[in-house]
């Protein structure tokens, strides 16, 4: 799942990775970029991106509309910011959500963009995840630039 998926830079990328045999949930609030992402995966043979809009009726939208244990991995890269997610409670309750969906074995991966790297790892570690990994390096970044930054991985904590 690549969540907040503009223009669907990571999703193209995602799309390749997975293979025809798995499926990118791309998904967005906003309608029109969804389907200029579409346009974009025409004659590249992805057919396994589904766009998926969401509910502009919570604003941020913290309410995914996927069944439980149905995604294997969560991308998220300058989207879980204070710009969009103004509380860390709404963090929290978008990051749950995703903990509902995520299978037993998956995980989420998070490029902090804008963010307190800190505050943001508290939050979503209090939704029940263990950070297991952290990358700082050269990255790609939506798709055109490269730029030094963090990825942050992280995995359900046991119980």
């Amino acid at each position: 799942m690549d969540f907040g998926c503009g223009n669907g830079d990571y999703s193209l990328m995602l799309a390749r990775v997975v293979g025809h045999g798995g499926r990118v949930y791309s998904v967005d609030k906003n309608r029109d970029v969804l389907f200029d992402m579409r346009g974009r995966t025409r004659g590249k043979k992805l057919d396994n991106i589904r766009p998926m809009l969401l509910s502009t009726e919570e604003d941020p939208p913290t309410d995914l509309n996927l069944p439980a244990e149905s995604i294997q991995a969560g991308w998220f890269s300058d989207v879980l910011h204070d710009g969009y997610f103004k509380e860390d409670e709404l963090k929290r309750e978008l990051i749950t959500n995703v903990r509902r969906i995520l299978s037993a074995h998956g995980f989420i991966a998070v490029h902090p963009i804008h963010m307190d790297k800190k505050r943001l790892q508290a939050a979503i570690e209090s939704s029940g995840y263990r950070l297991e990994r952290r990358y700082r390096g050269k990255l790609l970044f939506h798709g055109s630039e490269f730029h030094r930054g963090t990825v942050l991985k992280f995995r359900k904590a046991e119980h």
